[in-house]
């Protein structure tokens, strides 16, 4: 049997409130479903009201740890949240790696706090003590120069990051400058 499927596409303008009002004009003007989602954890988390409102899943890959920890049964995630990939990031600092003195790197995002925070936790559990942190990267910085001299500055044998996607390739990219020899060790969905 052949079937129709209508996806109108409605623009989050990568805002919070733009996430919450397309969706909201996407479920208001006929009946959906389901909804395939931002993949910004803060859009996810304003959606996560109007999708209850209106009591129609959405489909995200988000790894924001708060989305699916909210109770919100119209939630459905298809990868590993935050919770998970990052005990795997810090164990294999030091499992894999035989690391012990990282710089750790966050952004302002959610997801850059969110998993900065992790990161801070489970390398903790692991013995692990960061000899630098800083979770104040702005996810549209253009220069990671000043970041790096107080990373180097501080000694350590690595930098592990968990950035949004801007601000990680610049890090790995200055990092990586001749005369940088750290090794970096990015969040897992960096490909």
């Amino acid at each position: 049997k052949n079937v129709a499927v209508d996806y109108p596409v409605f623009d989050t303008g990568t805002s919070a409130q733009g996430a919450a009002t397309a969706l909201d004009k996407a479920l208001s003007s006929g009946e959906a479903v389901a909804a395939a989602t931002s993949i910004f954890g803060t859009e996810m988390v304003a959606m996560m009201p109007v999708a209850e409102e209106y009591k129609v899943p959405l489909l995200t890959i988000s790894g924001l740890s708060k989305i699916t920890e909210s109770g919100n049964p119209y939630i459905f995630r298809f990868l590993p949240n935050d919770r998970e990939i990052k005990v795997a990031h810090a164990r294999y600092v030091k499992e894999k790696l035989n690391l012990s003195k990282p710089a750790l790197i966050g952004d302002t995002t959610a997801y850059g706090q969110g998993g900065f925070k992790l990161l801070q936790e489970y390398l903790a559990k692991l013995e692990i003590k960061p000899v630098f942190e800083d979770s104040s990267i702005a996810p549209d910085a253009k220069d990671m120069t000043p970041l790096l001299t107080k990373v180097k500055q501080s000694g350590p044998d690595s930098i592990v990051l968990h950035t949004v996607a801007a601000p990680l390739a610049l890090t790995i990219k200055q990092a990586r400058a001749p005369g940088r020899t750290l090794p970096t060790v990015p969040r897992a969905s960096l490909s």
